[in-house]
C-alpha cells in the first residue's frame, strides 16, 4: 500500500478520538488527556454519544456529526465495533487511523483474526492507513501530538523509536524521559496489520528531524520490503535494533545438520548485518549506542588506545575490550619515543598509557595529542580516577580542548569515575558532544558498537555489489534430477543425486554409485581401485554413522559384499519401519592433513535462504562452531563469514598442518548461494564433511531436501 498518507499520523491538523471517555483509567480518557496536555495546535474532536463534553472539549455523538474530516483518528472502542468505524472514517475521508484496541488475533484467536481482515477490508479503495491494532499509540513531541496512553509526555529530540510492544515502548519512554533523552517520534506498531517497520523506515529516511532510529522488534511482516528499505535508510542514518525471542522454546523436526545448527535468531542477526543495522541487547545499550553513533565518526580499523591516570582502571578497560573481541592498539616505537618526551619516566611505556595518579590536565593534553596523531591508533578512551592532587574538572577541560579540535579526526571517549567529583566533568563532555560514560566497561561496550556498526556498513555496501553471474553450471541437469524426485513423490534426494547436483554447480565430489543389493555393491566395487566405503541409502535415516550405516576401509569386492549384506540385514532388523533403499559405494578418500568442515543451505521462513559454514564431522552439533549469512553470497563475503569461526584458524595452518586451500571452500559456498537463487524449492542442504586440504576440497557426503 502507498505511504503517501503517513504524514497525517505525525503532522495532523485535526484529531478525532473515537471512544473518548470520562471514565477514570479508561484508555479513551487517558488518550484525551495526553492530547490536551501535549499542546496540540489543532482541533481535537472526542466522539462518544454518552457525553456533551470530555475534558472540557465538546464531544460529538458520531463520526458523521464531526465538523470537519479528521486527518487522524484514534479508535479506543471494543474490537467488534472497529471494522464499521474504520469503514465510516474511510468514507468520510480520513487517511490515518490508530487502532489502540486489542482483540484482533493475538494468541491465534480465529475470531480476532477475522475481525482484523474485516477491518482491513473496510478501508476499501480509500488509501486509508492503519497503525495497530493492539498498540500504545503515536507520539510526536515536536508537533504536540501524544495520541497514546503512555503515562509521561516525552521530551523533544532527534531519535525515532518504533516498537511492536506497547509495554516496552512505555518503559523506554519513561527511562528516556527521566534521563532527559528526547524523541522525534514514538510509534507503537502493535500487530502491524497495515503500517509496519518497512513503511515507517521509508517515512523516517527523509525526515530531517530524525537523526537516528531505534527499533524494538519481535517479528517482520514483509521481509523483502524491510531489507530493501533498511539498506536505504542505513546509508543516511544509524538504525539500532533490539530483537526479542532470541531463544527457541522447543526444537523442530529437521532433516540436516544445517537445520540443527542455525536458529532463527541467527538469521535475524545476519539480516541486520546485511542491512547495516546495529543490534543491541538491552535498553542501556540502545541509548549508549545511539548517542555514540550520532556523535562520532567511524573508528577506522577499531584499534583503541587507552589513556589513564590509574593503572588498575586501564587493565579493567583492556579486559572489557578483550571480552568483546576488540583490538588494543600496539604502540609503535616512534609513538613511545614521543610519549617519553612528555611523560614521567615511570609511565607504563605501553597501551594502556598510564600517565600516573598525579597527572595534571597538561599531561593528559600532551599524551592525547600524540595518541590521536599516531597511525596505529584509531580511537582513544580517556579514563580519570579522582585524586586529591589534580582537579577532575580542569583535567576534563584539558581533554576537551584537544578532543574538540580533533586534529587527527579520530573519536575520543571519556569515562570519569566517581560521583560528586566527576559530575561536572560529565556535564562538560555532554555540552561538547564528547561521549562520556560512568564506567570503563560502558565506554568499551559503546566503542565496540561503533566498530560493529562500521563493519555492518561495509557488509551492506559489499552486499549491494554482489555478483552471481560468473559460475559455470549445469542448471538443466539439476532440473532433471528435481523433476524425477518430484515424480517419485519424494522430498529427499539420495546421496548419489545430491552429489550429482553438487557436481553440476562445480563442487568437487567423490564418484558415488547407488545400488540396492550386496551383489550389485560387489560388482561396482570391482571397478574401484583401493579402499572402498559403503553408506546406507534411506530417507528415514539422517545421521548414518550413528546407526552403523557407514563402513570404511573395505579392501576387496568381497569385503564390500559382506559389509553390505551385514549392514542391510542389521538395519532392517533394527529399524523395521525405515525404508532402506540400498547402499552407496565409493572410493575411500585419504588425504593427509585434511580438515572436516560443513557447508550448507537452509530456507528460513522469514528471510529465505541462508548459507552456513562451520566445523564438520559426526559431532557437528556439539561443536556449534559456525557462521551464517543470507543469500546471495560471493567468494569475498563467504571468506568474511568463514573468518568468524574457530575452524578457520586451522585452515590457515597450524603445527604440522599446512595451509589448506580455504579459498576453494569460499567457492563452494558461493556455488551453493547460486544454487539457492536458481532453485528456491530447496528447503535444506548440507555437505558434511567437506574435506579441505592443501590439495583443495572434496565433498564426501551430502543431502538435499526440496
Amino acid at each position: 500500500m502507498s505511504d503517501i498518507y503517513l504524514e497525517k499520523f505525525f503532522n495532523p491538523k485535526s484529531i478525532a478520538v473515537i471512544g473518548a471517555s470520562r471514565r477514570e483509567y479508561s484508555v479513551g480518557r487517558v488518550v484525551m488527556r495526553n492530547l490536551l496536555r501535549a499542546d496540540f495546535d489543532g482541533m481535537i474532536m472526542p466522539v462518544n454519544p454518552k457525553y456533551n463534553a470530555i475534558e472540557g472539549v465538546r464531544a460529538y455523538p458520531n463520526i458523521a456529526s464531526l465538523p470537519e474530516v479528521p486527518d487522524l483518528a484514534v479508535i479506543c472502542t471494543p474490537p467488534n465495533t472497529v471494522p464499521d468505524i474504520v469503514g465510516e472514517l474511510a468514507d468520510y475521508g480520513t487517511k490515518a487511523v490508530i487502532v489502540i484496541t486489542a482483540g484482533f488475533g493475538e494468541g491465534d484467536s480465529q475470531k480476532g483474526e477475522q475481525l482484523k481482515l474485516e477491518m482491513l477490508k473496510a478501508t476499501g479503495d480509500s488509501k486509508l492507513r492503519i497503525i495497530g491494532p493492539n498498540c500504545l499509540g503515536v507520539i510526536v513531541p515536536g508537533a504536540g501530538v501524544n495520541a497514546s496512553f503512555v503515562h509521561v509526555n516525552p521530551h523533544v529530540g532527534n531519535i525515532a523509536f518504533l516498537s511492536q510492544s506497547g509495554a516496552l515502548a512505555t518503559s523506554i519512554v519513561d527511562w528516556a524521559t527521566s534521563r532527559g533523552v528526547g524523541f522525534s517520534h514514538v510509534v507503537s506498531l502493535g500487530a502491524m496489520s497495515d503500517v509496519d517497520f518497512g513503511d515507517m523506515l521509508s517515512y523516517l529516511k527523509d525526515d530531517d528531524k530524525t537523526e537516528a532510529i531505534l527499533l524494538y522488534m519481535e517479528s517482520i511482516k514483509e521481509p523483502e520490503k524491510f531489507l530493501r528499505v533498511a539498506r536505504e535508510v542505513c546509508r543516511q542514518k544509524p538504525v539500532i535494533v533490539i530483537k526479542s525471542g532470541r531463544h527457541e522454546a522447543g526444537a523442530k523436526a529437521i532433516s540436516s545438520h544445517t537445520g540443527a545448527l542455525a536458529g532463527a535468531d541467527e538469521v535475524y542477526d545476519a539480516a541486520f548485518r546485511r542491512t547495516g543495522m546495529l543490534r543491541v541487547y538491552d535498553i542501556d545499550e540502545l541509548f549508549d549506542a545511539t548517542e555514540i553513533l550520532a556523535k562520532e565518526k567511524s573508528p577506522g580499523e577499531g584499534r583503541l588506545a587507552i589513556l589513564t591516570n590509574g593503572g588498575g582502571m586501564g587493565i579493567v578497560a583492556v579486559d572489557s575490550l578483550m571480552d568483546l573481541k576488540g583490538d588494543l592498539a600496539e604502540l609503535s616505537e616512534k609513538t613511545i619515543q614521543k610519549l617519553n618526551k612528555v611523560l614521567p619516566p615511570t609511565w607504563s611505556h605501553s597501551n594502556p598509557v598510564d600517565i600516573l595518579g598525579d597527572a595534571p590536565g597538561e599531561r593528559y593534553q600532551d599524551a592525547l595529542n600524540i595518541l590521536l596523531k599516531a597511525k596505529e591508533v584509531d580511537a582513544v578512551l580517556v579514563l580519570n580516577c579522582p585524586t586529591a592532587i589534580s582537579s577532575t574538572s580542569e583535567t576534563a577541560k584539558a581533554v576537551i580542548d584537544v578532543a574538540v579540535k580533533k586534529t587527527a579526526k579520530k573519536p575520543v571517549y571519556a569515562s570519569w569515575l566517581g560521583e560528586g567529583a566527576a559530575h561536572s566533568a560529565r556535564e562538560m563532555f555532554y555540552e561538547n558532544n564528547i561521549p562520556s560514560f560512568d564506567t570503563p566497561g560502558q565506554a568499551i561496550r559503546a566503542f565496540m558498537h561503533t566498530v560493529d556498526y562500521a563493519k555492518n556498513q561495509k557488509i551492506r555496501t559489499r552486499s549491494d555489489d554482489v555478483s552471481m553471474n560468473h559460475l559455470k553450471k549445469n542448471k538443466k541437469r539439476v532440473e532433471e534430477i528435481f523433476k524425477q524426485v518430484k515424480i517419485d513423490g519424494r522430498h529427499m534426494l539420495s546421496e548419489v543425486e545430491s552429489k550429482q547436483v553438487f557436481a553440476a554447480y562445480q563442487i568437487p565430489i567423490v564418484e558415488t554409485y547407488s545400488v540396492k543389493t550386496a551383489v550389485e555393491a560387489q560388482k561396482v566395487a570391482e571397478k574401484i581401485k583401493g579402499k572402498k566405503v559403503i553408506k546406507v541409502l534411506s530417507k528415514d535415516i539422517t545421521h548414518k554413522t550413528d546407526v552403523g550405516g557407514v563402513r570404511l576401509g573395505l579392501l576387496s569386492s568381497q569385503d564390500v559384499f559382506d559389509a553390505t549384506e551385514s549392514m542391510l540385514q542389521g538395519l532392517r532388523k533394527t529399524f523395521p519401519e525405515a525404508n532402506i533403499e540400498g547402499v552407496s559405494v565409493q572410493k575411500m578418500v585419504e588425504i593427509p592433513h585434511a580438515r572436516e568442515v560443513i557447508v550448507g543451505l537452509k530456507k528460513d521462513p522469514t528471510f529465505g535462504h541462508f548459507v552456513l559454514f562451520g566445523q564438520g564431522g559426526t559431532a557437528v552439533e556439539i561443536y556449534q562452531d559456525k557462521a551464517i549469512d543470507l543469500v546471495p553470497v560471493d567468494q569475498e563475503m563467504a571468506l568474511a563469514m568463514m573468518r568468524k569461526t574457530k575452524i578457520f584458524k586451522q585452515l590457515e595452518g597450524y603445527r604440522n598442518y599446512p595451509k589448506a586451500q580455504y579459498e576453494k571452500v569460499a567457492d563452494v559456498i558461493h556455488a551453493l548461494s547460486v544454487l539457492a537463487c536458481d532453485f528456491p524449492q530447496i528447503e535444506e542442504l548440507d555437505i558434511n564433511p567437506l574435506w579441505v586440504s592443501e590439495e583443495g576440497v572434496v565433498a564426501l557426503d551430502g543431502r538435499i531436501k526440496i
